[in-house]
């Protein structure tokens, strides 16, 4: 994402974009080169000894705080915004179901960090690229000491060292800029857009949960996770309840729930209406912190729909895209996405090469 406040500093982002395609165009298909080398870069890093060894994320707990009695249940019925889950292409006898519960829309995301491997946890997301996860911030931008992760690749249904539908690099790592510039735990979500393996979308593969915006923080949910403590962090886990409110932490808008997925869990979808048949439901937050016996989620907000809009479709992105809320400082406020950059690119180019015929027409003329 590229943001710019003011008319004056718009006309003159307009200059360099014009000049960015023009050096672009005399790069014979530099980018998708350049792409297609990062991701099976990301790919050849995690070798088994680097999988064996990412430590889980870690970041400063929550305080204690007992009194879970608050909570914030809306009337109405349903929420104001969402999205229906959907299954993947695949037959259902063809996906490994080794549980009841187990979404193999859920896996493990591995990430470089700050000169770190680390492991988080991340879900497929339903969208019309077929290829969003959802995570936490943290797992793509790192607020305490700065900058994105690198050599991301995700592993769904992972299961002891197994990556049964393969191990999927990401294209391109989003998150809020209140997460990057001030660490504001409602915003503490990452989203990634995959690229495609053996010409197939992640969706396809093997699902995508549905979304609600703004739902009930008071319902019965399933939170899906890794666990370092339990099997080494090999199987995944899952605690079910009934969320409430979060009172842990001044100013955080989010649940609570009772269980002990440890920080590998960091990154997890919370789901409500999980239909343990099909393996899917709504997600409505993002596991992000844990307390003694609790864990925390950051909830799917109007914030939170307004970024899912901007990359539910975006076929180009660049490899890091911050994307401003309403919680941003006040000012005009430009934002030129990736896919606009791309078009300007292609304008350019088409009528650099119609310009270039005609002054050869007119040279042998």
């Amino acid at each position: 994402m590229i943001v710019v406040r003011g008319t004056i500093g718009a006309i003159h982002m307009g200059y360099r974009l014009i000049y960015l395609a023009l050096v672009v165009c005399d790069e014979d298909d530099l980018l998708m080169t350049d792409n297609e080398r990062r991701f099976k870069s990301a790919i050849d890093y995690w070798t088994p000894e680097r999988i064996a060894n990412a430590k889980s994320a870690l970041l400063p707990l929550f305080q204690n705080n007992s009194d879970l009695s608050q909570s914030n249940q809306l009337t109405s019925d349903e929420p104001p915004s969402f999205v229906k889950s959907v299954l993947p292409i695949q037959s259902p006898d063809q996906l490994l179901k080794d549980t009841i519960v187990a979404p193999n829309t859920v896996g493990k995301l591995y990430i470089q960090l700050s000169g770190n491997n680390y492991v988080c946890t991340a879900s497929v997301l339903v969208s019309g690229t077929k290829d969003l996860l959802v995570t936490r911030g943290q797992c793509v931008y790192d607020h305490e000491r700065g900058g994105w992760a690198r050599n991301v690749i995700f592993i769904p249904g992972y299961r002891s060292g197994s990556a049964p539908f393969g191990r999927w690099s990401a294209r391109s790592l989003i998150t809020f800029n209140m997460w990057i510039e001030k660490a504001d735990r409602n915003a503490n979500i990452g989203l990634i857009l995959l690229s495609t393996l053996s010409n197939r979308h992640i969706q396809d593969v093997v699902g995508g949960q549905g979304y609600l915006i703004d739902a009930q923080l008071q319902a019965p949910v399933y939170l899906f996770g890794y666990s370092s403590d339990i099997n080494s962090g090999e199987t995944l886990r899952y605690c079910s309840g009934t969320s409430q409110k979060s009172t842990h932490y001044p100013g955080f808008k989010g649940i609570t729930l009772p269980c002990s997925i440890d920080n590998a869990g960091f990154g997890g979808p919370v789901i409500q209406r999980y239909d343990i048949s099909t393996t899917l439901g709504y997600q409505t937050s993002v596991y992000i912190s844990r307390s003694t016996g609790y864990v925390h989620a950051a909830v799917f907000d109007s914030n939170f729909k307004k970024m899912y809009d901007m990359y539910n479709n975006q076929l180009y992105a660049g490899s890091n895209e911050i994307f401003y809320d309403h919680r941003a400082s006040s000012g005009s406020i430009l934002q030129v996405s990736a896919a606009q950059v791309m078009f300007l690119i292609v304008f350019v180019c088409y009528f650099r090469a119609i310009w270039q015929t005609l002054q050869n027409h007119s040279s042998i003329n």
